[in-house]
């Protein structure tokens, strides 16, 4: 999850006697997502304040979501009656971001997704569908991420935001096989795989092995070790990335953990939380 920057409204910015418009050409709308700034992509509204004063130029491009669409065009930096630059943009930080639910319980139509909780969220929020756009590749020391779109259309909700994952319910039950949860007391270290989405809306399987299992008594996010083999995978993520927090582990064709972190100093190693303590939470 991450600090998506929402555009709330535009103001006339005022220069001595003049009445300045920089977005007047950019069809921004409320509600538009700022995607990035000078082909920088934006998380917050720092990320908007050093872009344009790093700026060399009077205008500089700025790409939007909207509707699951990107909107590309130009917005002019401009210096207000304090001789401070600015874009004219009302703005605003909210907790969003892509992550990946880890199943649904078919008994009960409550889900488990992420496999650790949100930082500085609520408890109570929206489940969005949402499509997976680009992918930046991790490296030792810097995390890689999902790039992805936030659709409207809302799958459920979210009802709890705990240490091992964000659980609610759905609106409806998706056409989707269906798999064991395992015991974690059987889980065995070898190897697994996990299923993510890295295009699109395709789940696609990649080889990891698994290697530790830790003997738990109680919930823990950090209950499997694994390390990413699969070649594929690899050569387009650099390992594990963000966005693929939930993605679920499958042993023998059972749901044994759900991804929850990365070792950043080597993305190919990370973290798994058991699915059994994420399942408890959903009945």
């Amino acid at each position: 999850m991450q600090s998506v920057v929402q555009i709330i409204g535009c103001y006339e910015v005022n220069n001595n006697d003049n009445k300045l418009k920089p977005w007047d050409n950019t069809n921004i709308e409320k509600g538009d997502i700022l995607y990035s700034l000078n082909n920088e992509f934006v998380r917050s509204t720092e990320d908007i304040t050093r872009i344009i004063n790093e700026a060399k130029e009077e205008e500089i491009s700025i790409k939007l979501i909207r509707n699951d669409h990107y909107i590309n065009s130009k917005i002019k930096i401009v210096e207000n009656e304090y001789n401070k630059k600015t874009i004219g943009l009302y703005i605003k930080d909210k907790i969003s971001g892509v992550g990946t639910m880890t199943f649904i319980n078919p008994n009960t139509k409550r889900y488990g997704a992420l496999g650790h909780g949100v930082t500085g969220a609520l408890n109570k929020g929206n489940l969005l569908v949402s499509s997976v756009q680009g992918i930046k590749k991790a490296t030792s020391g810097v995390p890689g991420e999902k790039y992805a779109t936030l659709s409207k259309t809302t799958l459920g909700n979210i009802e709890e935001n705990t240490e091992i994952g964000i659980f609610g319910e759905v609106d409806s039950l998706p056409n989707q096989s269906t798999v064991h949860v395992l015991y974690h007391n059987y889980v065995k270290k070898g190897k697994a795989q996990i299923a993510t989405v890295m295009n699109g809306n395709t789940i696609q399987y990649y080889d990891i092995e698994i290697l530790e299992v830790k003997q738990q008594n109680k919930a823990d996010i950090k209950g499997l070790k694994i390390k990413i083999t699969d070649k594929k995978l690899i050569e387009l993520s650099g390992g594990i990335i963000q966005g693929m927090s939930g993605s679920p582990i499958i042993q023998n064709g059972n749901l044994v953990g759900a991804v929850s972190h990365v070792t950043v100093d080597n993305p190919l190693y990370g973290f798994g939380v058991f699915a059994e303590w994420m399942f408890y939470e959903t009945q």
